[in-house]
């Protein structure tokens, strides 16, 4: 069976602008898109409307989506990129984020407005919701870039179990064997624990042993401040797409904040894949 991507939409700019990344994506991967849009209820108290009311608010609703979703659909299907679509209606977020729960896709993408991605009302609450829920990874797409084969990626590692299988799928997305990923770790303390170096070894040997389509890279860092770490190393590589293995109570919740994720994408204004699972 084909992948699947999800891809949600609020028919904004920035939704708009992750097409270009979404569609050599799901080319690469022969993955077939969902495309889902989510409405929520009529805006009034629902004390104020009548049953028909409410009902033909939505109808209106689902009329001006289901438009949008067919100019979405075309520009996929003038690609050679299979496709449906679907509208999700009840608290939008929460909707959406169960839907992709129930769904279970290969990877979730959406599109943010950049400058403060995660602060965004709409879309940057669906991409924490969407984080917190699903184990699917999920990828946010600032507007303000723009896609080239991937060619440098850089994958931040806490050395989680899932890392050699979090790379295998980002490896399935760089352009070919000349292509390079920066594995790299940042640490308040000097050096690794005996745990980690163990960690870290034994990733080495998976990797050497197996026939990866790029060449990978391994970067420790000692900074007291692990994001300021990151974010540095980021602006000094200049990779097309940050990836990271996030426990959902550790690591992106730090990163959620929001004085932290203003910093990290003014300053590394680069796309976002957020692996969650760690089988």
């Amino acid at each position: 069976m084909n992948p699947t991507i999800l891809y949600l939409t609020d028919f904004s700019k920035c939704a708009e602008h992750a097409l270009q990344f979404l569609i050599p994506m799901a080319k690469l991967l022969e993955a077939r898109v969902m495309v889902v849009h989510g409405i929520g209820s009529p805006a009034k108290s629902m004390t104020e409307k009548t049953p028909l009311n409410i009902f033909e608010e939505l109808e209106a609703a689902k009329k001006g989506v289901s438009i949008n979703l067919e100019k979405v659909t075309k520009v996929l299907n003038d690609q050679e990129v299979v496709n449906s679509s679907e509208i999700v209606q009840g608290m939008v977020s929460q909707a959406l984020a169960d839907y992709a729960v129930e769904l279970k896709p290969d990877l979730i993408l959406m599109g943010t407005v950049g400058n403060h991605a995660l602060d965004n009302k709409l879309m940057g609450s669906l991409a924490y919701k969407m984080i917190k829920a699903s184990t699917s990874p999920v990828m946010v797409i600032p507007i303000n870039t723009q896609y080239q084969q991937l060619e440098h990626l850089t994958y931040a590692t806490n050395f989680l179990p899932g890392d050699f299988k979090n790379l295998q799928f980002l490896l399935k997305l760089v352009k070919d064997e000349t292509s390079t990923v920066d594995i790299v770790h940042v640490t308040p303390t000097e050096g690794l624990n005996p745990g980690q170096e163990q960690q870290l070894d034994a990733l080495k040997t998976r990797i050497a042993e197996s026939e990866f389509k790029a060449e990978v890279s391994f970067t420790l860092l000692s900074h007291q401040k692990v994001m300021e770490g990151l974010m540095a190393f980021i602006e000094d590589k200049q990779p097309q797409v940050l990836a990271l293995a996030s426990p959902k109570r550790n690591f992106w919740d730090r990163l959620i904040n929001k004085s932290l994720t203003k910093k990290m994408i003014d300053r590394a204004n680069v796309p976002m894949l957020v692996f969650t699972s760690f089988a």
